[in-house]
């Protein structure tokens, strides 16, 4: 009875086709729009100051804080999704 239940549970294993982490809606490519909208934003953001967020993301964090008010609506949803606060 015991090797019939080890059986039947690596049976169960070998079919269990589980994954909880990916979506198809992840692997889409973004169009060449968005790519554009995206690059604009942070050009935007290079031209009132704020610079790379890979130089220094305290300044950038900083920067985009002060500045976020001027920002276009595309680009304040854009840096809110990245750069807001997790608790």
């Amino acid at each position: 009875m015991r090797s019939i239940l080890i059986c039947s549970f690596m049976f169960y294993l070998a079919n269990a086709n589980a994954n909880i982490e990916h979506t198809p809606e992840e692997n889409s490519k973004p169009s060449t729009a968005e790519i554009s909208r995206n690059r604009a934003c942070f050009d935007e953001l290079a031209k009132n100051g704020c610079g790379d967020p890979g130089e220094n993301i305290r300044e950038f964090r900083k920067c985009l804080y002060d500045v976020f008010p001027k920002l276009t609506q595309s680009c304040q949803k854009l840096t809110s999704d990245l750069y807001r606060r997790r608790n």
